[in-house]
């Protein structure tokens, strides 16, 4: 499951090795500032919208990647367990999907944050 971590001013996903290869992706990292708002969701899976490209799936299983559509480009790393979608802006990736532990210390971070109405 990939983990959800703030470094100083940037929002990074880290992924396992198999997560990376899946996706085909190394870890993606976002500025603080781009993020306008999270939703923690039960089943992120839910909310993965468009074509995968490129990445890896199987349906109702596992999500690893990117998915596209007139929506613009989504990252996602979901799987039959809660997480968060995180909206962003000014950045390729307009939303990621993710499943996270609830509990981790980046929920309360995400909240302080001005531009995240949690």
């Amino acid at each position: 499951m990939a983990e959800l971590v703030i470094e100083e001013d940037r929002l990074v996903v880290r992924l396992s090795t198999w997560e990376a290869i899946g996706a085909l992706r190394k870890s993606p990292k976002y500025p603080l500032a781009a993020v306008t708002g999270a939703e923690w969701v039960d089943r992120p899976m839910d909310h993965v919208r468009g074509l995968r490209f490129p990445g890896t799936a199987v349906p109702g299983i596992v999500a690893l990647g990117s998915w596209v559509g007139r929506h613009g480009r989504d990252f996602v790393a979901a799987y039959r367990r809660p997480g968060v979608v995180i909206s962003l802006e000014g950045q390729p990736d307009r939303r990621l999907i993710l499943s996270v532990d609830p509990s981790s210390s980046v929920r309360e971070q995400l909240s302080a944050l001005p531009s995240v109405g949690l």
